[in-house]
């Protein structure tokens, strides 16, 4: 291990948080890093490209945690979610089901599919979000 990573290591042992906040990564030291700056300077957190057990059954009892540590109040959960046309339409649904079961105050539907060709019709896309839109108002 580097001598940073040790130094970061050695600082969240002695609870000072400090060092990595905006990294795209999955390695529970920066996840729980972003968290606590959700915690401290925001009034929401906006999870990303997470399973839905990871999120009820790591992410929020992390987040309510560290809220509890910092002496704060949970941050409301604002989640981004795939709803392009390769998410069924079902589990999509199901998705926000699960969501606002879970809190969720807001939800970012996403339809970047990952491929930047894809965005040349965006009429697909808004086509799909009004599906969902039609879908979620009837329920």
């Amino acid at each position: 291990m580097s001598a940073c990573l040790q130094e970061l290591a050695a600082a969240r042992a002695r609870k000072k948080y400090r060092g990595i906040y905006s990294m795209c990564s999955a390695h529970p030291w920066v996840l729980e890093a972003a968290m606590r700056r959700a915690v401290r300077f925001g009034d929401g957190w906006h999870p990303i490209r997470f399973r839905m057990d990871w999120l009820r059954n790591q992410g929020l009892p992390t987040l309510r945690r560290i809220a509890a540590e910092e002496g704060r109040p949970v941050p409301a959960l604002c989640p981004r979610i795939n709803v392009g046309l390769a998410v069924p339409l079902d589990q999509v649904l199901a998705d926000l089901e699960a969501l606002a079961a879970l809190g969720a105050t807001h939800v970012l539907l996403d339809t970047y599919s990952g491929r930047p060709q894809d965005t040349a019709v965006p009429e697909k896309d808004w086509s799909r979000l009004a599906a969902i839109a039609e879908r979620v108002s009837r329920q």
